[in-house]
């Protein structure tokens, strides 16, 4: 798995590919009003696995989360981090899937745990995917949108998704049912 975390355009001169290569690329309309490295996607953190083990874990979002559950997030975490990407890391490094359920606003995410790939998004925020698992949040050819509430892991060596859990939308404002 590749990925590249920079400021400005994609430099596709990094995509070159060999067979079983898999690279992620983020172009992102910034919901924060700080354009530095520290709200370039993905967003990460180092983490201790054992004494001799470390690993990186890594999230990707398009949406943006409510004020009001940022502000509710710093305080049941004690973080001062006002990147809704980093939040919805951490909430899911510390409590699990679970921690989706917590999320207000709009999310549609890749989330590396440092040994799998996962994409999970709610009713709000789109993500389509194709047979060979490349996937947008903008739909494309030969692409289905995911099912929303549902956290699908990557297999990339067989090519499909599995099911590992499930969350609910907290509000979704184009229901109407």
């Amino acid at each position: 798995m590749w990925y590249n975390r920079r400021l400005g355009e994609i430099n596709h001169s990094y995509l070159t590919t060999a067979p079983g290569d898999f690279w992620i690329t983020h172009q992102q309309a910034p919901t924060t009003t700080e354009r530095k490295m520290d709200s370039v996607h993905p967003a990460a953190f180092e983490q201790r696995y054992n004494q001799n083990q470390f690993g990186e874990q890594l999230l990707w979002h398009n949406g943006i989360v409510k004020e009001e559950c940022i502000k509710d997030l710093q305080y049941y975490y004690n973080l001062d981090y006002k990147w809704d990407t980093k939040l919805i890391l951490y909430s899911i490094m510390k409590d699990g899937y679970e921690a989706l359920n917590k999320i207000d606003g709009s999310f549609s995410c890749l989330y590396y745990d440092g040994v799998d790939l996962f994409l999970f998004r709610n009713e709000i925020s789109p993500m389509f995917i194709d047979d060979e698992l490349t996937f947008s949040s903008t739909k494309f050819e030969g692409s289905r949108e995911t099912e929303p509430n549902k956290v699908w892991r990557l297999n990339l060596i067989e090519r499909i998704l599995e099911d590992v859990a499930t969350f609910k939308t907290i509000e979704n404002p184009y229901y109407f049912g």
